[in-house]
C-alpha cells in the first residue's frame, strides 16, 4: 500500500513550485492536495478564525484528490487531516516548493 502524501503551500494553488511538488511526490505515494485558493505568503502557521472555509475540487490537478481553500496553509492540513481523508492518516505532509 502507497503513503498518502498531502501536499499544500503559501503561494497559492496555481503556482509553479506546487506542481514540480505534485509531480515528484507522485513517484513515491498517492498524493493529496489541499492548498490555498490564492498566494498566503507568512501565513504559514496561521488559522482562519471568524470567517467560513471554503473547500472547492480543484481543476489544477484533475487526475488527483486536489483541493482549493480559502484558508492559510494550516487550515489547509488540518482539513486534510480531518475532514478530506477521513479515516486516513497521511505518511507525509508537504508544503513548497517558493517562489
Amino acid at each position: 500500500m502507497k503513503p498518502v502524501i498531502v501536499v499544500t503551500n503559501d503561494d497559492g494553488i496555481t503556482s509553479k513550485g506546487i506542481a514540480v511538488l505534485v509531480e515528484v511526490a507522485q513517484k513515491f505515494g498517492n498524493v493529496v492536495v489541499v492548498a490555498p485558493n490564492k498566494p498566503q505568503s507568512g501565513m504559514g502557521h496561521a488559522i482562519t478564525i471568524g470567517e467560513p472555509l471554503r473547500v472547492d475540487r480543484s481543476r489544477m490537478f484533475p487526475e488527483l484528490d486536489a483541493y482549493e481553500c480559502s484558508g492559510t496553509p494550516a487550515d489547509c492540513v488540518k482539513l486534510a487531516k480531518n475532514h478530506i481523508l477521513k479515516n486516513q492518516t497521511p505518511s507525509l505532509v508537504l508544503s513548497g516548493i517558493n517562489h
